[in-house]
């Protein structure tokens, strides 16, 4: 997918029950709220939800309610900062990337790990679908995620050690 692989990380598997284009229902129980979850290939889905004895539910990035801090890889190898949140109609977009960083289609959007999530974790690519306004502050994008979640059939939950 493009993105180093995360080491170090203990994971605990989990099945998905259901998707709709906000969340999943998985069969693992007492999942921790904010609780980073993963694809295999450990690209970051989202984050664990409401939970039971029976199932939990994983918001998707996505989802309005989710706001991750982000890094993004410029092709000098530097790298910006900014923040992926869900928008109404099933997108991901890219927020508070500073007017002066140059943004480009198929630039690797990784997490940041200044929000509690794990750092270096593959969140997807900017799209060609960027805004930028010279004189606005911040520019946005759209982010084309890493991988389909309702192809999925098992997420993994990244557990603190």
């Amino acid at each position: 997918l493009g993105a180093e692989k995360v080491s170090g990380l203990k994971l605990e598997p989990a099945g998905v029950l259901s998707f709709n284009n906000q969340f999943l229902i998985v069969s693992k129980n007492n999942a921790i709220p904010g609780q980073a979850v993963v694809s295999p290939e450990m690209a970051l889905l989202g984050v664990a939800g409401n939970s039971d004895k029976w199932n939990s539910n994983v918001k998707l990035l996505t989802d309005p309610t989710v706001k991750i801090s982000v890094r993004i890889l410029l092709p000098d190898r530097a790298m910006a900062d900014g923040e992926v949140a869900g928008e109404f109609g099933g997108r991901i977009i890219l927020e508070k990337v500073l007017t002066s960083v140059e943004l480009l289609s198929g630039q690797p959007v990784f997490t940041s790990g200044t929000d509690g999530l794990p750092s270096d974790l593959l969140v997807g690519w900017v799209s060609d679908e960027i805004n930028k306004t010279e004189s606005a502050v911040y520019q946005k994008a759209y982010i084309r995620p890493a991988v389909n979640p309702a192809d999925l059939k098992t997420v993994f939950f990244i557990k603190d050690e």
